[in-house]
């Protein structure tokens, strides 16, 4: 009787030890067997990976801009993530909550829009959007007087639902053709996404790229991150530590932080922080990028040799800019895989025949200049020469608008 005993309870416990169990399994496979079956399935991408969904009509949406998407519980999705069917992107809203799940039931609408910006590194940032509104001009209030000239105001609004981003206040945007500006964000309301209200804005004829969808296309690029150098030689048991420095819109950051990772199938240095220590014999990159914007990063080739001589380091320090009748400091290190050190330099200017900059001081290690107010602009060239070689600092001069 044990066996037979045995046999009948491993049956009866074939779907679940409870009842809710037993329940909840069925229901999810039956949920398998439908998407094998039902003509409402169909292969969806989360996240770069295919999986299998139904897709169902939202009845209560007369537009038909959103469906209702069933996916199993083997696959995560939230709000906030896309959906890639139909040869489009769908971004989840809502996501339904029962006492028990089989599957997992999402509301999404369809993408409509790929919203472009330039954000405060200058990092080109893109993403899919669900982007509506009404388009209405209204008569009253349609033109304002200012310093007796009729210029034209603001009457045309958007509002965008995208996936959440960290967009700055009063961010601009290009989208077809015209310039918009964000006049509301939701940053709490629904977690996973972003809700932004956008009004008509000026297009600038002059840093807006209307070919690109891009507005203030003029910063693109205006930040980045300074290694010192582009290529390590390293042997193998010998150490090097990196010390990057931060220009953020062509200022330097202080205390700036970086994370630091290596390109390449091949072992051949090891990476504790900002240090590394040769491994193996070998070619890889170095790949350093801000934690603030991972998009921003500089990369350094490392060669790792059976004996490699000591590698000198030179940075010259201090932004990149300069306003008229401003003054900033500029100062050399210099370091050979430590803790970088202030070094003796004799600091020169280049390309300066409009006499744009002038010096204000110079000490051992630094030295201090001024753009003049002459009202010209452009760039010139401060090099400091070292006992370890000479290193050369471009510097815009520009104007205080």
């Amino acid at each position: 009787m044990t066996y037979f005993k045995d046999v009948y309870k491993k049956r009866g416990s074939w779907w679940g030890a409870t009842s809710k169990e037993q329940y909840q399994n069925a229901a999810i496979k039956y949920f398998e067997d439908y998407l094998l079956n039902s003509p409402n399935a169909d292969t969806v991408i989360i996240d770069n990976i295919e999986t299998a969904a139904a897709i169902h009509t939202n009845k209560e949406d007369e537009s038909k801009i959103s469906k209702y998407f069933l996916i199993g519980l083997d696959t995560s999705i939230g709000i906030g993530d896309l959906i890639y069917w139909s040869d489009t992107y769908w971004v989840v809203t809502q996501r339904e909550k029962r006492s028990f799940e089989a599957y997992t039931k999402v509301l999404a609408f369809k993408c409509n829009f790929n919203l472009k910006w330039v954000d405060e590194y200058g990092v080109i940032n893109e993403s899919p959007c669900y982007l509506f509104g009404t388009m209405q001009s209204s008569v009253q209030d349609n033109f304002k007087i200012s310093n007796g000239i009729m210029s034209p105001s603001a009457n045309e609004f958007l509002e965008v639902i995208l996936p959440y981003k960290v967009i700055r206040e009063k961010q601009r945007f290009i989208i077809r053709d015209r310039a918009w500006k964000i006049l509301g964000r939701d940053l709490i309301s629904v977690d996973g996404l972003l809700y932004m209200y956008l009004q008509e804005d000026l297009r600038d004829a002059f840093d807006d790229n209307t070919t690109l969808s891009l507005a203030d296309y003029d910063t693109v690029g205006n930040s980045y991150i300074d290694l010192g150098i582009t290529a390590l030689n390293l042997a193998i048991g010998a150490s090097f530590k990196f010390n990057p420095v931060l220009y953020k819109d062509n200022k330097v950051v202080e205390a700036a932080t970086f994370t630091y990772s290596s390109l390449g199938a091949g072992h051949y240095f090891t990476l504790t922080s900002n240090q590394l220590t040769g491994l193996a014999l070998g070619s890889s990159t170095l790949i350093v990028s801000s934690i603030e914007q991972p998009d921003l990063q500089a990369t350094c080739t490392i060669n790792v040799l059976l004996s490699a001589p000591a590698t000198d380091v030179l940075q010259l320090v201090g932004d990149d800019t300069l306003k008229w009748g401003r003054t900033r400091t500029y100062t050399s290190f210099y370091h050979t895989g430590g803790t970088p050190s202030e070094i003796a330099a004799t600091f020169t200017l280049l390309n300066n025949t409009d006499n744009l900059v002038s010096f204000v001081s110079q000490d051992t290690t630094s030295c201090s200049i001024i753009a003049n107010t002459s009202g010209l602009s452009g760039k010139i060239t401060l090099r400091a020469t070292t006992a370890h070689g000479t290193i050369d600092k471009e510097i815009a001069v520009v104007s205080v608008w």
